[in-house]
């Protein structure tokens, strides 16, 4: 298009060069074009910083992450000898910080707009600034067809998975977003991306419920966008306000319970609305290694074990900490740097009799676990597929919503 976008790359042992970041965000930048329309700055830089992994200085926990600016992005991400893995941290977290040139950097209320460092006060409306972009950042790709409806349906699920391991009781996104700089709440703040993105997929059904298929929530923001801008910041406090007045007072109900509230997200009732089959719990028949759950330590964010059966396969206990399946080391730096995606796919919910290989740490050692899984009867989880029941209009409202 007409935007001009650069590339600059470090690594800290020559290991990623800045063709091969090209090669992965070449297709992300057109994509996050097309799902715009209309790119709102002319030129735009992503900088990335790659750490030499035997760098435990620059390693160490919760160092890694990404800062947007309005014409550029910054990135502090490990070295990976898995090339695959390495393309999905990079499109996963460039994705999302491009898309923020839209929200908050174009949109923003005078919180963020003269936002004071000494005495910070935080905006109310993280949902809209992380959550709705991260919303984005799943949409655009499926809009383009770098994903397909499956593996938005496991982005999806994902994000329940991941709500639910970060906190066990509801929460609210205002709430947690005026308190974000209290130590409590910053351990849950990485919710933010998980049902903040949950809760722009629900609030896309219903805008186009109400609408007729008229609004989405791209639409809405772009709304908002026309309204205010870069430099017309809108009062904090007004903005649900606003929403309701431009759009339909019907929707005052969904506000109230899910973003201001702490309602927890009607999954069910949203995801059966687009012709999926959701459920906390179901039993299926399918490949596994036995009865375990796996949660992610909000601290360190390494996935860990509980509630292991004796008769598990894999002879994995709770407690262990899995530091790497099949050889590919589980990567802890970050809340969202998209690493423990293979402990699912590999661990939780193998799709096939393959062996797999995990290294753990156990009482302090590592031990090393093989297993192949075994086809049974098991309790799933978050189950999320498309119902065979789905209706025409149902689907119809899908396709709708995941292509247009």
């Amino acid at each position: 298009g007409k935007t001009t976008v650069s590339i600059a790359v470090y690594s800290g042992t020559g290991q990623v060069t800045s063709q091969f970041v090209a090669s992965v965000m070449k297709p992300i930048t057109k994509a996050v074009e097309r799902f715009f329309g209309t790119m709102p700055v002319d030129h735009y830089s992503f900088i990335m910083y790659f750490t030499n992994p035997s760098r435990r200085d620059l390693n160490r926990k919760g160092a890694l992450g990404a800062l947007e600016h309005n014409y550029c992005s910054m990135y502090f991400l490990a070295e990976m000898k898995d090339s695959n893995q390495l393309r999905t941290i990079i499109e996963q977290t460039a994705t999302h910080e491009f898309l923020h040139i839209l929200v908050p950097l174009h949109l923003h209320s005078e919180e963020i707009a003269d936002f004071d460092f000494r005495n910070p006060k935080m905006s109310q409306h993280l949902w809209l600034y992380e959550g709705i972009t991260e919303y984005f950042s799943m949409l655009a790709q499926v809009h383009d067809s770098l994903i397909t409806e499956q593996q938005m349906a496991q982005n999806v699920r994902r994000k329940i998975f991941g709500q639910s391991f970060m906190s066990q009781k509801p929460v609210s996104l205002v709430e947690l977003s005026k308190r974000v700089l209290e130590p409590e709440w910053q351990k849950i703040y990485p919710i933010i991306y998980e049902k903040g993105a949950l809760l722009g997929l629900l609030l896309d059904i219903r805008l186009y419920e109400l609408s007729n298929g008229k609004m989405d929530v791209l639409g809405l923001v772009n709304l908002l966008s026309k309204r205010f801008g870069e430099d017309k910041p809108f009062k904090d406090d007004e903005l649900f306000d606003v929403i309701y007045s431009s759009t339909y007072p019907e929707i005052k109900p969904f506000f109230d319970s899910l973003i201001i509230g702490s309602v927890p997200l009607p999954l069910e009732e949203y995801m059966s609305k687009i012709g999926w089959e959701y459920s906390p719990m179901k039993t299926v028949r399918a490949y596994n290694f036995g009865k375990f759950k796996i949660n992610i330590d909000t601290v360190t964010f390494r996935p860990y074990v509980t509630d292991a059966d004796s008769a598990n396969v894999l002879q994995i206990h709770s407690g262990d900490i899995i530091k790497s399946v099949n050889g590919t080391d589980i990567i802890s730096n970050s809340e969202d740097d998209g690493n423990t995606v293979i402990v699912w796919t590999k661990v939780m919910f193998p799709k096939d009799s393959t062996e797999v290989t995990l290294a753990v740490l156990r009482d302090g050692k590592e031990v090393t676990l093989r297993a192949v899984p075994v086809f049974s009867d098991r309790k799933e989880r978050h189950y999320l597929k498309e119902s065979p029941e789905a209706t025409p209009e149902q689907i119809a409202l899908r396709k709708r919503i995941f292509f247009q």
